[in-house]
């Protein structure tokens, strides 16, 4: 599991979505999260910085690749169409259409994961966010260190834990 949350955030999600839908700093500039250490201690975890560099267009277009094969199937990023990915990243339409339109076949079309959020929140306890709002909500760090600060927990269902948002359902990376 670790490995591909690392991959996840060093391989340009993050970019991708920031590039496509905007960003704002993390919410009210608190860090990332509180938590309670194994001394029972409350600490304040601090965010790392996102590496992000825009001008690599291959790390950024594979970000949006596995956004799309590992994430859309749940979540939303309904402020993002896949013709603005084809741009922003400069990808050939006809590719992003042919590898990356997984919920849609109209490339003017939004990322929507045309699940029912009903359905989702019986599945996990809530429905899973639309991560263009989470993007421009919390920032390119917090993303970041939310993908990097999943932990094994054998008492979560899917196994696993976060740091930065405690409880989170994360059944497509565990």
């Amino acid at each position: 599991m670790n490995t591909l949350i690392k991959s996840l955030a060093g391989l340009g999600l993050g970019a991708a979505l920031t590039l496509t839908a905007g960003s704002a700093l993390a919410a009210g500039g608190g860090g990332c999260g509180t938590f309670t250490n194994a001394e029972g201690v409350e600490e304040h975890l601090a965010c790392s910085t996102a590496p992000i560099d825009f001008t690599n267009k291959g790390s950024l277009q594979n970000g949006a690749k596995i956004f799309m094969n590992y994430c859309a199937g749940c979540h939303s990023a309904q402020y993002v169409r896949h013709s603005r990915i084809a741009k922003d990243l400069e990808i050939p339409p006809e590719l992003v259409e042919k590898y990356l339109m997984v919920t849609t076949d109209q490339i003017g079309d939004h990322i929507n994961a045309e699940i029912d959020p009903e359905v989702q929140a019986s599945w996990f306890g809530a429905a899973p966010p639309d991560l263009s709002l989470e993007t421009r909500l919390r920032g390119d760090d917090w993303v970041y260190t939310y993908l990097l600060s999943f932990y094994e927990d054998p008492s979560r269902p899917w196994g696993a834990n976060n740091l930065v948002l405690a409880n989170a359902a994360i059944s497509c990376i565990a």
